[in-house]
């Protein structure tokens, strides 16, 4: 029976695969291959996400009914050597410092406690059963179904959005950066597919 950290650990690499900057990482560096001399030199633990895959599909992670730890490991080394071995702003580089940054933010997520009540809502409203209202970042494409004007929808969400400095500007996934339906943050205004 695989649960817990197995199935955290199998989602949380299934949304990094899909990510169109994974290309890089989705095998094993073959340094004979790509001319790279000195990459045993200095990357001294090498690991890419298809090991990764596959020791999770193998059992080879043996604690993962108490902690997905050396999973998180195994993703960050493959990043981090990527980091150290690229220059920075280089292509791979950048790919490997976006994905590290959203793999340890949807880390940091799937860590915290889920709260019994939703915030900002009435126990009563929950109670009732009643429809929740939109949060104010999904007030954007349904301006037209609420009846508030685009303009007054549009101020609320850059007025959030601003204070973000990492939320990307347009209404893309964070995880894939591709459009389409949403689930949109309440509080930033990122969004992500719901799979």
């Amino acid at each position: 029976h695989k649960g817990g950290w197995a199935v955290v650990c199998n989602e949380l690499l299934a949304k990094l695969l899909k990510n169109k900057r994974v290309w890089p990482f989705q095998h094993a560096v073959d340094p004979k291959a790509l001319k790279l001399g000195d990459y045993k030199k200095i990357v001294k633990k090498p690991m890419d996400l298809g090991t990764v895959g596959t020791k999770l599909e193998s059992g080879a992670y043996k604690q993962l009914d108490t902690s997905g730890e050396h999973f998180y490991q195994d993703v960050v080394q493959t990043f981090d050597n990527a980091l150290l071995y690229n220059h920075e702003g280089d292509e791979i580089w950048e790919h490997a410092a976006s994905l590290k940054a959203t793999f340890e933010e949807l880390w940091a997520k799937m860590l915290q406690p889920i709260p019994a009540k939703v915030p900002g809502r009435p126990a009563a409203e929950v109670d009732a059963g009643k429809e929740p209202k939109p949060p104010k970042c999904a007030l954007k494409e349904d301006s037209a179904r609420t009846g508030k004007g685009k303009e007054a929808a549009s101020f609320e969400i850059e007025g959030a959005l601003a204070l973000d400095p990492n939320h990307k500007g347009g209404w893309e996934c964070e995880i894939c950066d591709d459009g389409g339906q949403l689930i949109l943050c309440d509080c930033c205004g990122r969004g992500w597919h719901a799979k």
